[in-house]
């Protein structure tokens, strides 16, 4: 949240400063519907089984995972920025693009490739003598009222939608793709970074033995 702030506030924003603000955004949701999902029910037996919560959670669990998807693609893109910027510098500079042309279609992506789990879970009404705890509290509570408990839909327990989406689509499109983009353009950003320092090195000792207006003087780069 603090990086949110400080990159908002700069006057130059850079294509690296709005990707890194997208990807704060996405990392603060998952952390706030990780709490409200996840370690809130531990807190408090009422807000666990309480109505609400199942209410919720069906629509909560697949906002968890557009963030996710969001927060991961983001690294990705920022990856992608950083590799054009330093192995190929001159694109950058001759093909000026905004930052949208990442942002946008990462946005669209994590919305359409996680709609199918907003139809995973659904809540059913259940007599009001079946209560979901042992709490003896709520077991009052709930007598004589209507409750409500979470099942999962027919799609949800589909095999072909187990196997396929979940597993291995889910798999490669958020774990072993980003993971082999992220390697990858890293390590070519590393050997780039490494030919740079070596060849500015070699040309600074070359002119420290010449005139000031020398190979030294041509050769020194702004460290921008």
């Amino acid at each position: 949240t603090v990086a949110i702030i400080i990159f908002s506030r700069m006057k130059q924003q850079l294509k690296f400063h709005r990707l890194m603000i997208t990807l704060f955004l996405f990392d603060n949701l998952f952390i706030t519907l990780s709490f409200v999902i996840l370690s809130f029910p531990h807190v408090s037996d009422d807000y666990k089984y309480g109505d609400i919560y199942c209410h919720m959670l069906p629509i909560i669990n697949p906002l968890q995972y557009i963030a996710l998807t969001g927060s991961i693609y983001c690294t990705m893109a920022i990856s992608i920025e950083r590799y054009l910027v330093v192995c190929h510098p001159f694109l950058t500079l001759s093909r000026r693009w905004s930052s949208k042309l990442y942002i946008l279609p990462i946005i669209a992506f994590s919305i359409l490739y996680n709609i199918p789990r907003f139809f995973e879970l659904k809540v059913e009404k259940v007599a009001g003598g079946n209560v979901r705890t042992e709490t003896p509290s709520l077991k009052n509570q709930h007598a004589s009222g209507p409750m409500y408990s979470i099942e999962y839909t027919r799609l949800r327990v589909d095999f072909y939608y187990e196997s396929i989406y979940r597993g291995w689509i889910n798999l490669f499109l958020t774990a072993i793709i980003p993971f082999a983009v992220l390697i990858t353009l890293n390590v070519l950003i590393w050997r780039t970074l490494k030919t740079l320092l070596s060849t500015r090195n070699r040309q600074s000792v070359v002119g420290t033995f010449g005139s000031p207006g020398s190979l030294m003087a041509q050769s020194s780069y702004p460290p921008n």
